[in-house]
């Protein structure tokens, strides 16, 4: 499914949004700086690749058969590795999963 979503672009533009409420990031103004620009080099490959993080992180926090609590394994490094790569739309759908399956490896109550 992320590899289809990295396909079609679907986001026409970006513009800067004056919110009005508290809303702050997290991280500091480089790291701020690294968000923006990776979001409008590459926006329709980064929210797909956010959005389908938050549904499997979702998923997995809400798994009843997990023996361990989850715990998101993705690095800075390593979501900056995996962004070009998406970005290339010439990504094999076999090894996303296998980058995403070693993120949400877990040990089962069995």
């Amino acid at each position: 499914m992320l590899t289809n979503l990295v396909l079609a672009p679907y986001i026409a533009r970006v513009s800067a949004l004056a919110f009005e409420t508290d809303l702050r990031f997290a991280g500091n103004q480089a790291q701020l700086k690294a968000a923006r620009d990776d979001l409008v080099a590459t926006r329709d490959v980064v929210l797909a690749f956010d959005f389908f993080l938050a549904v499997l992180c979702w998923y997995e926090e809400n798994r009843i058969d997990r023996k361990e609590l989850f715990v998101l394994r993705l690095t800075p490094e390593l979501r900056h590795d995996i962004l070009p790569y998406l970005v290339a739309r010439q990504t094999d759908p076999k090894a996303v999963y296998l980058i995403l399956e070693s993120l949400f490896i877990h040990t089962s109550r069995a």
